[in-house]
C-alpha cells in the first residue's frame, strides 16, 4: 500500500529551550514509522541558539524577520514536499499515543474507500 510523506512546519522564536526536544520526537516516531517525512523550521530571526540547535539536529531551517505566525506557516507550506502538512508549534512533543495514530492516519488517507467509509459512520447530514 502507498504510504504518506509528511511535512512538519514548525515556526519559531527563540526557542532554544524548546525545539530541540519537539525536533528529537518528531524525528524518534516517524523512524518508528517507516514513514516519509520532513522537518521544516521557519525562525523569525532569534537571538538565541534556536538555528544553531536545529541545525545540529540536522533539520533544514530558514529565517524570515519580521513575519506574523501564520506568514511563517505559509513558508514552509511553500517548501513542503509531502503530500500532508503538520503544523506545530516549537514547543510540542508528540506522545506515544501520536505515534500509534499516525499509521491509522496513514491507513484512512491513503485508502480513500475506507476513509469515505468512516467519515460516513461518524457523521450526518442535516436534512
Amino acid at each position: 500500500m502507498e504510504s504518506l510523506s509528511i511535512s512538519f512546519i514548525i515556526p519559531a522564536l527563540n526557542e532554544a529551550e524548546n525545539i530541540g526536544n519537539t525536533i528529537k520526537s518528531i524525528q524518534y516516531f516517524m523512524i518508528k514509522t517507516g514513514l516519509d517525512y520532513e522537518i521544516i523550521v521557519i525562525d523569525n530571526g532569534s537571538q538565541d541558539a534556536t538555528v544553531e540547535i536545529v541545525k545540529n539536529l540536522g533539520v533544514q531551517v530558514s529565517v524570515h524577520v519580521g513575519g506574523t505566525i501564520g506568514h511563517l506557516r505559509n513558508i514552509g507550506a511553500d517548501k513542503a514536499k509531502g503530500k500532508v502538512l503538520i503544523f506545530l508549534d516549537a514547543d510540542v512533543v508528540l506522545t506515544e499515543h501520536w505515534g500509534h495514530q499516525i499509521h491509522f492516519v496513514n491507513d484512512m488517507l491513503c485508502n480513500r474507500e475506507k476513509l469515505f467509509d468512516w467519515f460516513a459512520l461518524c457523521t450526518t447530514r442535516k436534512q
